[in-house]
């Protein structure tokens, strides 16, 4: 099929196939592939518009998936806490359970905590967003 004659209902139809097969996310994902696709191929002169762009969109609660409906709780992170391994991937992962408990930091902050700056009180974090927070520790 030439790019030109996509239209959305094709995506729809497409997207409600591998939704049946493989899920929401792997099809949202196979429509952004598309639409970016689209997006070069109007790039490069190929088609003049992208005929997916503003035209379609996809909400779980449309398809029957819905947000986690619970928290972690208490014990779960107790247990997460109690468990020994010489596995990397539990050596990594107990250090920053803890120090998420302590700071309440974002993951992606977390990630990005080279720049802590020590206080007295603790130390300051710059977050991602264009604000300073003090986090005491």
């Amino acid at each position: 099929m030439h790019p030109a004659d996509i239209e959305p209902t094709h995506a729809y139809k497409y997207f409600d196939l591998v939704f049946k097969n493989h899920g929401f996310t792997s099809a949202k994902h196979d429509i952004g592939t598309l639409r970016h696709i689209l997006t070069k191929a109007v790039q490069w002169g190929i088609i003049t518009n992208n005929p997916l762009q503003g035209q379609i969109q996809f909400k779980k609660s449309d398809y029957g998936q819905h947000q986690r409906g619970r928290l972690v709780e208490d014990w779960e992170i107790t247990e997460t806490l109690s468990i020994q391994s010489n596995y990397r991937g539990v050596k990594v992962a107990n250090p920053y359970i803890r120090f998420k408990l302590m700071t309440g930091l974002r993951r992606s902050d977390i990630f990005a905590c080279g720049s802590l700056i020590f206080v007295m009180m603790g130390f300051m974090f710059n977050h991602t967003k264009p604000r300073t927070a003090a986090v005491s520790g």
